[in-house]
Parts: structure tokens; sequence; C-alpha cells
């Protein structure tokens, strides 16, 4: 054995001990160094066939060769030793839960010896979406087919027979053969390629080989695509009627890629990469190494056509999956245990770099109400778990890749930068590929190269392990309680006691600061505010680093408020943000009394930053959901139309065309419009006469402007017209992707039960241009429409039920969206009895969980009631009302837009 394979075989030895504990995976005795794959790709009859020649080492000494195998028909296995000499055969055991498949031989192989095991196969080119699967596009009216893959986390085992696991890298050699009027992509550059070189006139495309990879990795396209070529050996490749659609991603790919090379301080690894487009897609993308596969909405931005919100969602997206080609290609999780190693890192990365690249788009700010308030909402439920779970099946594995790993682990990796500084991190991320370049990682190597950097760097903190397993090991967050007993002490409790390490930064009006810990083993402690007065603010977690929560007493509540009213620029940016959000949270779960957020909603009208806005807007959306169909639900509405009137007319304020700008602009009109700002209203209804002019940016908010702000049979009309010209044809449902989007929010926002009536009946219609995922949108754009499309949608699923699970296909995702629509006695009984008729196993406990979600957001709305009441009748009587001069300025500006 040579120096590398020694070298590779210790390697391995140690990733094998690491995972030994694991109750679920391949038996340790050998590992792959390669693979040599030959593929016959039959796209006319949905099958494929070929064979797999893998290098094998063993590490211990067996008589079986364990493999990962789904879905597969497998001929013809052989075992060879070095010399040439084979194995028999005895049998083979499949073990169907685990998706193994045993090869028992004769004879023993001894532990350090090399063999190549050589297995012929075939299968189906499903439409499930999983190892190598069929997606289609049409040029014209013609149904076009391709072959791709998505072998995330654990569908490469549907294409060949392989180990299956992360850690298990070996090299890959690739050979496809196929129909002369496709070409063949993989992960690698193409070798050679030979047309129609077999009697059955197929072309064969040769692939050089990949440096050492996981299986989920490996990747390749078959199709008819067009292509357009980046320079760098970058290229893009689509369906030729959005090709040309892909050109902001291929430039942005090209650039970014400079740039990652520059912060990781490696440059990019393989000779090519290229970016593919493929309507049917599992997820939103895939980071395949060299042959990065996107869904064809989500790579896809014309200028001047679409939204800012899509530039930035393409952005974000592309740097995601180029990110992914160091943090999860080159440097692998060990085990899906730890993919938040992949993802996570990924998530914030994704923020913390491009923010670099485009500073003015304010990605980190967005962070926080894009990714990190979300995650926290979500990160309460029952079902939630830790970051670093165990895996035990292979549906274990499918369901691992959810909001724990992704910005959930970003919004812990978010709080570790914060502890440890950005030089120090920035290091770290260095250090960290350079430690495990080309291998895997568990959570103990990240710990370990942490821990250097950070004493390198001589930061104080305590142990590195300690702070990172007490986020990673355990579920959800803590709330911590700040009560002052005097100026310069406080109380502080967590719930959750004794679980986290809890960093506790603190800032004051009178710009002191500090910072304590809470430890793992505290429940309670006393922290010393030096200096600060009684009558002063006192902010812990400013900029809401930490992954926590914060409550206080009831007067530093109204401190805080008062000075976000007085000058909220007092209060950091993220600070405001993380206030109502945090705010709203408490308020749900009763650790907070209900008038203190509304007291601190007051203040959005001096409001002019995104961030902070949006956060406002989530708890508008909240209480205007929960309050619809109760006695107080007009006057609050009414007080809810006059906050966001001054809020809009703030907005007309600021004509800049600035990134940030154009998505503040965005979402204000958008909220107006749907809760029905009068003058929202009547803008949109005159922008409506322009249909196709209007700004892309201002497009949702005007079309859901127009169907509430009039009865106008012309808007319907225009509306329906647009729509089904898109539908009928495929083509153009792709490239005008989000105004079709558009179109079907708008509808839900009519207010006629007539036209809402025929809008579900449309959802539920045999026609075959709607798709079934068309088909749930509308239904939930219904549903959450207001109480007559709540009660609509209940009806139905209470009358046509079958109907409407034959036309929508699932009917999981509608029914979970009505857990928020429902607010009100009557439609919760409504709902009961559907959940008494449901005998769909699968379906049942779902509808059970929503239920009670339902239940109790009812219960709390009639427990808040009479508080919301007694607090509006005071607001009645103080209500903030916009300055005469605000009213000026909008009127000069308004003047000036017409002079100019």
């Amino acid at each position: 054995m040579g120096q590398t394979s020694y070298l590779l075989l210790l390697v391995y030895t140690i990733v094998v001990l690491i995972c030994s504990t694991e109750s679920f995976g391949l038996p340790n005795t050998t590992i792959p160094s390669s693979y040599d794959v030959t593929l016959t790709v039959d796209l006319d009859r949905y099958r494929f066939f070929g064979s797999v020649k893998i290098a094998i080492d063993v590490l211990e000494a067996t008589n079986s060769v364990t493999l990962n195998v789904k879905d597969l028909n497998i001929s013809n296995v052989a075992l060879t030793d070095s010399a040439g000499n084979n194995q028999e055969l005895v049998d083979s055991v499949n073990q169907y839960d685990s998706e193994e498949v045993t090869f028992n031989f004769n004879s023993y192989l001894s532990a350090g010896s090399n063999y190549h095991m050589a297995i012929q196969f075939a299968g189906a080119i499903a439409d499930d979406l999983k190892g190598l699967y069929r997606s289609s596009y049409y040029s014209g009216s013609e149904e076009r087919f391709v072959a791709t893959t998505f072998n995330a986390a654990a569908y490469a085992r549907k294409i060949f027979p392989c180990y299956d696991e992360p850690h298990l890298k070996a090299t890959f050699r690739l050979q496809i053969y196929h129909k002369p009027q496709f070409h063949a992509l993989s992960n690698m550059h193409i070798e050679r390629k030979i047309d129609s070189s077999t009697q059955d006139n197929l072309s064969l495309t040769v692939f050089a080989e990949s440096p050492p990879m996981s299986t989920y990795l490996f990747a390749f396209v078959v199709s008819d695509f067009s292509r357009l070529e980046g320079g760098d050996k970058i290229s893009a490749y689509a369906q030729p009627s959005v090709i040309n659609s892909t050109e902001y991603a291929l430039g942005f790919t090209r650039d970014a890629i400079g740039h990652l090379s520059r912060a990781f301080q490696r440059p990019y690894q393989l000779a090519k990469l290229d970016i593919v487009a493929v309507d049917d897609f599992l997820m939103g993308a895939m980071e395949n190494w060299g042959l990065i596969t996107y869904k064809t909405s989500r790579i896809v931005y014309r200028k001047g056509l679409d939204r800012t919100e899509k530039l930035q969602s393409v952005t974000k997206i592309v740097f995601h999956e180029l990110i992914h080609q160091w943090f999860g290609n080159e440097v692998t999780c060990a085990w899906w245990s730890y993919v938040w190693l992949n993802e996570g890192f990924t998530t914030f990365l994704e923020s913390y770099i491009l923010s670099q690249m485009y500073p003015e788009w304010n990605l980190m700010d967005q962070f926080l109400v894009n990714e990190m308030h979300p995650v926290m909402e979500r990160d309460v439920l029952p079902d939630t778990r830790a970051m670093t779970k165990e895996i035990n099946s292979p549906a274990e594995i499918a369901g691992i890749y959810d909001f724990v790993v992704y910005p959930k682990a970003a919004s812990v990796i978010r709080m570790f930068h914060s502890l440890v500084g950005a030089t120090a991190f920035d290091q770290f991320l260095v250090d960290y590929l350079t430690d495990r370049s080309y291998n895997s990682s568990t959570e103990d190597d990240m710990i370990r190269v942490l821990q250097r950097t950070v004493d390198r760097h001589n930061v104080e903190l305590p142990p590195i392990e300690d702070i990172v397993k007490s986020w990673t090991h355990n579920p959800s967050y803590p709330i911590v309680t700040i009560t002052r007993d005097n100026a310069d002490f406080a109380s502080v409790t967590a719930e959750p006691g004794k679980t986290f390490y809890i960093p506790l930064n603190w800032i004051s009006k009178s710009s002191k600061s500090g910072r304590d810990w809470m430890t793992n083993q505290e429940a309670s402690k006393t922290i010393a505010f030096r200096n600060v007065k009684s009558d002063e603010w006192i902010l812990v977690n400013p900029h809401q680093y930490g992954y926590y929560r914060v409550n206080y007493d009831r007067k530093n509540w109204d401190l805080l408020t008062a000075a976000m009213h007085e000058d909220h620029r007092q209060i950091p940016l993220l600070s405001r943000a993380q206030l109502l959000d945090d705010a709203l949270a408490l308020v749900k779960d009763d650790h907070l009394k209900i008038e203190v957020l509304l007291n601190l909603l007051n203040y959005l009208p001096k409001e002019n930053d995104f961030v902070p806005l949006k956060a406002g807007f989530k708890v508008v959306r909240y209480l205007h959901r929960t309050l619809r169909g109760n006695d107080l639900y007009v006057n609050y509405h009414n007080h809810l139309v006059k906050l966001l009137g001054q809020v809009y007319d703030r907005m007309l304020l600021n004509t800049a065309g600035d990134h940030v700008s154009k998505l503040y602009q965005t979402e204000v009109r958008k909220i107006a419009c749907e809760l029905g700002v009068p003058r929202c209203l009547q803008d949109a209804i005159g922008m409506f006469e322009g249909f196709e002019l209007i700004d892309p940016d201002l497009r949702a908010a005007v079309i859901c402007g127009a169907m509430k702000g009039t009865e106008n049979y012309n808007v319907w009309t225009t509306t329906v017209r647009r729509m089904v010209y898109i539908v009928r044809n495929f083509e153009e449902k792709r490239i005008n992707a989000e105004e079709f989007e558009d179109i079907l929010y708008g509808f839900g926002c009519s207010v006629s039960e007539e036209r809402l009536e025929s809008y579900l009946l449309l959802s539920m219609s045999t026609t075959d241009t709607l798709e079934q995922g068309d088909r749930i949108k509308m239904f939930n754009y219904i549903a959450n429409s207001g109480v007559n499309g709540t009660n609509m949608a209940l009806n139905r699923l209470n009358t046509d039920f079958n109907t409407i699970k034959r036309r929508y296909g699932s009917t999981t995702e509608i029914v979970s969206n009505l857990k928020y629509a429902i607010s009100t006695p009557t439609q919760l009984q409504a709902f009961k009895v559907f959940m008494e008729k449901t005998t769909d196993p699968t379906l049942q406990p779902i509808v059970q969980g929503i239920y009670d979600v339902a239940s109790k957001n009812i219960r709390w709305t009639e427990d808040n009631l009479p508080s919301i009441d007694k607090w509006l009748s005071g607001a009645a009587n103080a209500a903030p009302v916009i300055s005469k001069i605000l009213l000026l300025l909008v009127a000069f500006t308004t003047v000036l837009r017409y002079l100019h």
C-alpha cells in the first residue's frame, strides 16, 4: 500500500471511529476509493442501465460487502482482488428498510487489501424528482424531456449501488451513452465525445475524473438545452425560451467565484462550472460540484420586468450554491447529524459575505427579519429539535433538511460570529477549510478549529465546546427575563434554565454598556448595571446577536416604548425590529400584556427603515388576522388603517431608487392595499389603467388594491384575461412566473363574495392549464383573504373534499394553511366537522395539530379582547395623528412629481 493509500485509510479509519456510535449506517469494514460509472440513458422508454466498478479498501477482515441500493435491478456482481482473482459470490441479502444490499462471499477479504467490485444494474427514469429522474419543458406545444439528477441527501443509491454516506468520499469517472440530439453534462469537464458510436446510434460522452467527493454530489444532465457562455469556463444551460434570462445569474456566478476564492483564500477547485435551469425540481437548487442545478423559476431574472425582491432572491440562491463548493463539497459533514455544518454556515455566509459585495443591500440587517425572526417563531413548536440530531433511518435522512439546519443554524452561527469578532471569524473560515480540505468534518472538528483560532486571536471566552454544544445539542432557545430591582442591579432568569450558554450584552440610554454570561449551570443570576439611572432604559441583547428573546419588567418596557416614540433612532435599528418581534412572541405566549405590544406598535409612522417596518408589519398582520370576525374587529381595523395610512404617506416621501428603498416601498404598498388604506386603493386603481406598464415592484399591490378598491368589472376581466393568456402558453408561464404569482395573490384581495367564489371554483375546475401548485396557491389566498374567504374554504373542504383531493393532488398544504386563517368559534366548529370526517391516517395528526393551534389562537383572542377594547378606547382619545408638516410634504412631493 502506497503512502497516499495509507493516509486515506487512516483518515477513513478516524471517520469510521467517529461514526461508529451511530446505530444506523453501513458497516465499517470496507470503504470506496473510486467509482467508474457507465450509464445508458433512454428517455424514450424512461429507463436507464449501466455498470459500476468500485475500488474498495478493506479496513477489517470480512466476507461481505454492503452497499446502498434503492429501486434498482442488480445483475452480474463480480469481486476481484488486486491480482485479478475472482471471489465467489455466495448470495446477496436485501435490507429494504435501510436501503442496503449485502453481498456475501465464500472467503474473507483481509484487512488492508484492495478489491474491485463490478456490478451491472438497471432502473426507471421516474418523475419523482429523486435520483435520476425526468423533467420536461415545452417548445411551443411540443413537450420535450430532460434527464437530470437530485441525489441529496441519499438518492445516489437510486442510480447505482454505492456507499451512499457523506463521509465516504471517493473519486468518480463517468461515461454516458445518449441520443445524438442530446448533450450530456456532469460534475467534470468532458474529456472526449464520440458521436453515434454504437449500433443503437448513441453518442458517448466521457468525463474527466473528479476529486474525492461524496455520492450525493454526483450529478449529470442529459438534455437538448441551449447554452450561454459566461467566460472563465462558466456556462449556463436552459430551455431556449429562458436561456437569455439566465444571463444575470451567469455573470454574477463569474464575479462571485472570484470573490469567494479571495474570501476563503482558496481557488475554485474544478476546471469548469455549469449552471442548469430545470423546471421540475425537489428544492430550489442543488450544489452539485461543478454542475449546479436550479429550479428554473429560482434562477431566471429579467431586469425591468422582475421585482427587486426577485433580483435579491436570485442573487442569494446563486451565492448560496457557490459557497457550497467550499462548505459542503470540499469540506463535507461527516454524517447527516451534522448537516448544519454544510447548510448553517452556507446560509449565514450567504448574507455575511454577499454584504461585502453589495453593502448597499443591507443584507446582514435583512437577515434578522428574513431568516432569524421567522425561524424563532417555528423553533418553539413541539416538533422542533436540536441542530445535532441522531439519524436512524432513510426517512430521517430525508427529513433532516428543515428549518433547523438552515436559518436556525445560521442564526446561531451569527451569534458565534458576534462573540469571536469579525477578524477571528474570518480567519476561522480559512483555517477550517484548510484543516478539513477534501475531507469530512464533525461538530468536534469545527469546534477544535474555532477554539484554536480564538486562542490565537486572544479572544476571551468560556470554552468554545461548552458554548457551541449548549446551542447545538438542545432544541429551541431561551427567554431571558430582566427584572430591575434598582438602578444598579437586575435579576436575570432564563427559561429553560441550566441549558444554554447565554451572552448577556446590554446598553443603556446614557450609552453605558456591559457584558455578562449566564452559563448552562445557571437558571438565574444578578447582573450589575453600573451608573445607570432608574429612569433610563436598559436594552439587553442589542442588535439581537444572541439567539434568544428578552422580556423586561413593565417599567423598562414603558421606558423603551417611550424612547421609540420620542426618537426611535436612539434605539439601534436592529433592536427596534427585535423589540417588536420579541413583544409579539411574548404576548402570544402570555408572557407580556397585549397593551405593551400595541403601545410599541404605534411608533411605526415615524419609522423610515425597511427592517423595523417589516418586523412591525408582521405584528400588524398577526393582529389583523387574529381579530377578524370578532366584535372589536371593525374598531381595530379602523385603527390599523389610520396607522398604516400614516406609514403609507411617509413612504410617498421616499422617492429614492436604491435597492433597499424599492423593497421598502414594495412592502409598504402591499400591506397598505391588503388592509384597505384608502389612498393606497385609489393609487392602485389609477395605476391599473396601464396594466401592461405597471412597475413589477408595484404589480402585486396594484392588482390587490384594484381588486379590493373597486367593483369595476373591467379590473376583474382584464386580470382574468391576462391570467388565461399566461396559463395557456407554457413558455409564457415560465417566463412570466412572477406576474402570474402576483395575479393569483391579487385575486385573493377581492371583497366580492361572488368573485371569490368564482376564483375558488376555477381552482377546482377540470382545466389542464392550471398546475396543482397553482390550485393550492389559489385556495390558500382565498382561505386567508378574510372571514368570507375562510368560510368558503371550510365549506368546500366539507362538501367537495374528494374533488379538491383530485384537483390539488396534495391536501396537506391547504389544510395546514388554515391554522392561522381560522379566527372564530364558528369556523373552528366547521373545521372540527372536517376533522371528524378525515379518515386518511397521514392527514389525521396534521388536522388534529391544526385544530389545536386554531383553538389556542381563538382562546388567546377571547382572553385579550377586554384589554384590546380598553386600549382602543384610550387610543381613540389620544390617537397619534400625522403632523401637518408631513401632510404638506406629501402634497409638495406630489406637485414636484407632476412638474417634472
